[in-house]
């Protein structure tokens, strides 16, 4: 069973989207899937995803939701909720970057509290060069 399904939208590709998706695969909790609903630029984003992720697609670590049309981040969540097999649902944008232990560390804070219901974390803003800002 999955434990975890990382939700991510995306509209348009970004410089950042490629690390953003390589930040969730390279997490040191393997036990995962990744969700990525498409809203937007369809042709050019399923372009992208299938020259860098097909080995990811058909083992099924990736699961790609086509929008029949652009329906905003709000219901492209609802919908990518709808498909998720994981126990616990984790959200990342298509530019933002995790650190390598962040899906861990957020699965070790639940089983040693049941109590807590959502969880967030810190976060450090760079630039274009990936420079702490």
């Amino acid at each position: 069973m999955i434990e975890i399904s990382v939700l991510m939208p995306i509209n348009n590709l970004s410089n950042y989207t490629k690390t953003s998706i390589d930040s969730i695969l390279n997490q040191s909790f393997k036990n995962l899937e990744l969700i990525i609903i498409i809203d937007g630029n369809f042709n050019l984003i399923n372009n992208f995803l299938n020259k860098y992720y097909d080995d990811y697609i058909k083992s099924s670590k990736i699961n790609i939701i086509n929008n029949s049309q652009n329906l905003g981040i709000t219901k492209s969540l609802n919908i990518g909720i709808s498909h998720c097999s994981g126990k616990y649902i984790a959200r990342n944008d298509s530019d933002d970057i995790s650190h390598p232990n962040r899906l861990q560390n957020q699965f070790n804070l639940i089983l040693s509290n049941n109590n807590f219901k959502i969880i967030v974390s810190f976060f450090n803003i760079i630039d274009k060069s990936g420079m702490l800002i």
